[in-house]
């Protein structure tokens, strides 16, 4: 009797541990399409679409770290204004506040001075797609990238005392000047300095700028050395799920982030990796009925048929283009074609000496 009792209590101990496994790998996994619905999730904010893995409630984003703040229909990334979310590019568009270094004019600081710092934990600032640029003649910009022990600082310098040496339209180095951006994940700090606190050049340029700016958003201006009205900048962060590899993270099944017919991808900037449908695919492929199959017979634009209501939709994202009936080839616009027949060739002569 004893032994029965243990029996039944080892397999409702078994069975509570099955519960709480499948619990644990529904709530990490990726979601359903469904399952966002059901919980009333967010999808947009604004003009703004808010695709998983963000969200703007704890329960419809992967973690604390994809929350947005979705304030009078405006979206937020910390205190970062939202331009754009991609899963297809993973990138996180935002406006970032620009460092301002201002004198007057007996060389004494002014008091809205301001660096910028950016904390980014899991996130990293693109390296490929924005510049550090600052804008003075008596500037010196660094930005530091640092994460516990490490560190990477760059910048640009750039020094001229009077503007006629300053050509206007482009970042050439004299009046503005650009740097690249030092890769990873961690703290951000953009900060100002000047050799001679612009007593120098104060009547034409009585302050240093500093920001980080996605490539071909900005165009430089001299006027800008006199008065540089705006307070923020487009900038491009790179983002992407889970802090291992692809090989290390398609081995824990309730913690990886890709769902069916998609891939993952290893980060070039930082760690984690990114998701992406398979080719004939779209669709979100963080969503685990994210990326549907693509059927190119639907679009006349995605697909090379010669008469387009001879499309045949194939699995896998491919597409079989058939001859009318009297006609053979592969009925492709980019290869043979179709052709007609032999036999209805003759028909076509005989009819016509007929008529």
């Amino acid at each position: 009797m004893r032994e029965s009792t243990m029996a039944v209590q080892g397999m409702l101990v078994l069975q509570l541990m099955l519960v709480v496994v499948v619990l644990v790998s529904t709530a990490i996994a990726a979601p359903t399409t469904v399952a966002l619905k059901e919980h009333n999730c967010m999808q947009r904010c604004g003009n703004v679409i808010i695709p998983y893995p963000f969200g703007v409630e704890e329960n419809c984003s992967l973690d604390e770290h994809y929350l947005i703040t979705c304030n009078e229909s405006k979206p937020y990334y910390g205190n970062m204004p939202i331009l754009n979310i991609s899963y297809e590019d993973a990138e996180l568009r935002v406006m970032k506040l620009i460092a301002r270094d201002c004198y007057n004019q007996s060389g004494s600081p002014l008091s809205n001075n301001s660096d910028t710092k950016l904390t980014l934990p899991k996130f990293s600032i693109s390296n490929t797609k924005n510049k550090f640029t600052a804008v003075g003649c008596d500037t010196l910009g660094t930005i530091k990238v640092s994460r516990n022990n490490d560190s990477a600082t760059t910048g640009c310098t750039s020094r001229c005392s009077n503007s006629s040496y300053v050509d206007d339209g482009i970042c050439s180095g004299i009046g503005c000047c650009q740097s690249s951006i030092p890769r990873g994940v961690g703290n951000n700090y953009i900060s100002l300095d000047s050799y001679k606190n612009h007593t120098d050049v104060w009547d034409f340029n009585p302050c240093s700028y500093a920001f980080v700016v996605e490539e071909g958003a900005f165009t430089f201006s001299k006027s800008y050395l006199r008065d540089f009205n705006e307070e923020r900048l487009p900038m491009v962060i790179d983002w992407a799920v889970g802090n291992m590899t692809c090989q290390n993270a398609k081995t824990s099944k309730a913690s990886y982030a890709c769902g069916d017919n998609s891939d993952c991808y290893d980060r070039k900037n930082g760690l984690g990796y990114t998701c992406k449908c398979w080719n004939g695919y779209q669709g979100n492929p963080y969503l685990s009925d994210g990326c549907q199959e693509i059927n190119e017979c639907d679009d006349s634009n995605l697909n090379k048929c010669e008469h387009k209501n001879k499309c045949e939709n194939k699995p896998l994202g491919n597409y079989t283009c058939h001859c009318p009936k009297g006609y053979h080839g592969d009925g492709r616009s980019d290869g043979e074609g179709c052709t007609a027949n032999r036999f209805l060739i003759i028909q076509i002569v005989i009819g016509k000496y007929l008529c």
